[in-house]
């Protein structure tokens, strides 16, 4: 892939153009186009504020198109949001998955329908988080462990 040679773009991802705090990105193709959509979060002092851009205007030049926005949590949470996808899984659709600040974890699917939640004690210290089929783990930073809960139970 090489070093990049030269910039093509400079957006904000978010909405509110006076937000500061940081965002997180996640980047595959939800709808099946071809092009990667590119999911952003905002970081912390945000809410949990998920913003979807079109991969293919991205792609070829159009610019910015936001697809959706949605909350992850609750409105008035301002721990930010984690994003990460399990990518193209065979032949699944791939789905995202959002860490608030709070320490709880919500897994949506391709059209950003709610799957479910997962919260226990070790989220508040949870490094990385990582979708792989229907497994889902977690780097504990304060315990040195990898945690693995099953999203389709």
């Amino acid at each position: 892939m090489g070093e990049p040679r030269h910039l093509v773009g400079d957006f904000f991802g978010l909405a509110d153009l006076s937000f500061r705090g940081g965002i997180s990105l996640a980047a595959v193709d939800f709808n099946g186009d071809g092009c990667d959509e590119l999911a952003v979060g905002a970081g912390r002092g945000g809410g949990p504020v998920v913003r979807v851009l079109d991969g293919a205007a991205l792609t070829h030049g159009a610019g910015v198109v936001p697809r959706y926005e949605f909350l992850a949590g609750a409105a008035d949470d301002r721990g930010g949001v984690e994003l990460e996808t399990d990518g193209e899984v065979a032949g699944a659709r791939p789905r995202l998955t959002a860490h608030l600040g709070d320490g709880e974890i919500f897994v949506f699917d391709p059209s950003f329908t709610r799957l479910g939640s997962f919260r226990n004690r070790y989220l508040k210290h949870c490094h990385e988080i990582h979708v792989h089929g229907d497994r889902l783990f977690m780097t504990s930073t304060g315990f040195d462990s990898v945690l693995e809960y099953d999203l389709a139970a």
